[in-house]
């Protein structure tokens, strides 16, 4: 689905949005659950982008429904991931995630199979333009979440969900944080805002307001 020019949604991906970026050096944003690599090739064909054009793979965080088809959709395609630096160690294997998220990809493992490790090419440990888009560091969710931003429309991983919501708190790693990140992306002024689960939101400003409102309360 196109969601505006330039930015898709991919469809019928299992697990998290997985977004179709057509910059000058195509970008995938997030790969859903693990079996979705197939899926998001096929519908860059459908738009006459072969595999090999995809330049890079943004995982806003590591949760197995975003990062899940990252190390096959980098098998087929040759592109480099990205990711924020405090979430490459649980990519890459290295600490195991915390809490509940380290059991998540057991359970889901019977269904859609097992989360491959990624290697990480690029890293971001501050906000940064990069390779057409802007990199934001939106720590909270996860310790080392980003957004991605194109102009003023910002894919938001599971920093927000849809409806302009902060995501539920059990899945949460520090919401102090996380609350400091959604008021550092509502100072950008977005007009679009395409989360990880959820549909788009092309006018999110009023309930940014009312969010910060409930959380300065």
């Amino acid at each position: 689905m196109e969601v505006i020019p330039g930015i898709h949604r991919i469809d019928g991906i299992k697990g998290a949005h997985a977004y179709l970026v057509l910059t000058p050096q195509p970008i995938i944003v997030d790969a859903g659950l693990p079996g979705q690599a197939d899926k998001i090739l096929r519908y860059g064909a459908q738009l006459n982008l072969a595999a090999k054009d995809i330049a890079y793979i943004i995982l806003t965080h590591f949760d197995v429904d975003h990062a899940g088809s990252a190390a096959a959709l980098q098998g087929l395609t040759g592109a480099q991931i990205c990711a924020g630096a405090e979430e490459v160690p649980y990519l890459e294997g290295i600490i195991k995630r915390p809490g509940i998220k380290r059991y998540l990809p057991w359970l889901t493992m019977p269904v859609y199979g097992k989360l491959q490790n990624v290697h990480v090419d690029v890293s971001f440990s501050d906000d940064i333009d990069f390779a057409g888009v802007k990199i934001l560091v939106t720590p909270g969710h996860t310790p080392g979440h980003i957004c991605v931003g194109l102009g003023t429309t910002f894919l938001v991983g599971d920093l927000l969900q849809g409806g302009v919501r902060e995501a539920p708190r059990l899945f949460m790693w520090n919401r102090a944080q996380a609350q400091q990140s959604i008021r550092k992306l509502a100072e950008l002024n977005p007009e679009l805002l395409l989360p990880g689960h959820g549909e788009p939101d092309f006018a999110p400003s009023a309930k940014l307001a009312r969010l910060l409102t409930s959380l300065n309360a």
